[in-house]
């Protein structure tokens, strides 16, 4: 926590140094339809990449959000809107969520978050469209991700990259882990924070263990639902 509270001065830094903060400049948009295009580009990012948490690889809709994320940015920057300091801002959340990803501690998630909406913001170059249109992406992106999770029943896919598989198949002559299907159905308590994968006593053995999608707190009482080689997939008992 205390490391992670270090990293927020030097992010003011960036913010405040002129050579990263956006043109004094005040520039304005000269149309209704460059605000609808900031909003309409923000939201299709921000739809794609949820849309993405549900696909083993990155598909159509994933290049689609690239290149509205792209567009945005070249646009703003060739319009004076924005400064290469929203740009490196933005990058810099994005290899910190990437980070959390693979070593969970919710410091750098968060802060990573706290630079896309800084960089996203910046970008805009005005607060109260980039409050629009960040307003639009979450709320569409949150009815999406409803759509996707409790009415297509779809799982989260994204996560699997970060889960460790057994990478050879009985077929092809390699037994590397014993599969427990034994345990499924089996009830037990996570020990860490399941952000999605973590570590779980289930029948009084230590074992990691993933959710469906959802994150579980520490402490939590749990139930296997499927396992896969050494995949063990288990959701929270309400």
């Amino acid at each position: 926590m205390k490391r992670g509270m270090k990293l927020l001065p030097i992010l003011f830094l960036f913010l405040t140094n002129p050579v990263f903060a956006a043109s004094k400049e005040v520039v304005q948009y000269e149309s209704m339809g460059q605000k609808i295009m900031v909003v309409a580009l923000i939201t299709i990012t921000f739809l794609s990449v949820v849309y993405e948490l549900f696909s083993k690889r990155i598909g159509f809709v994933g290049v689609i959000g690239f290149i509205s994320l792209g567009y945005f940015f070249f646009m703003q920057l060739t319009t004076g809107f924005a400064s290469p300091g929203s740009l490196f801002i933005f990058v810099i959340g994005i290899l910190l969520i990437v980070i959390e990803c693979f070593i969970p501690g919710a410091i750098a998630g968060i802060i990573g978050f706290i630079a896309v909406v800084i960089g996203f913001v910046m970008a805009v170059g005005h607060s109260m469209l980039a409050f629009i249109a960040l307003l639009t992406a979450m709320v569409l992106s949150s009815i999406l991700f409803y759509i996707m999770r409790k009415v297509l029943k779809k799982e989260i896919m994204f996560y699997d990259a970060f889960v460790l598989k057994s990478a050879a198949s009985s077929e092809q002559g390699y037994v590397t882990h014993v599969n427990r299907t034994d345990l499924i159905g089996a009830k037990g308590k996570s020990i860490t924070t399941l952000r999605p994968s973590g570590t779980a006593i289930i029948n009084e053995e230590r074992l990691d263990v993933v959710t469906v999608g959802d994150f579980i707190e520490q402490g939590k009482e749990i139930e296997v639902v499927h396992v896969e080689g050494v995949r063990i997939v288990v959701k929270e008992i309400v």
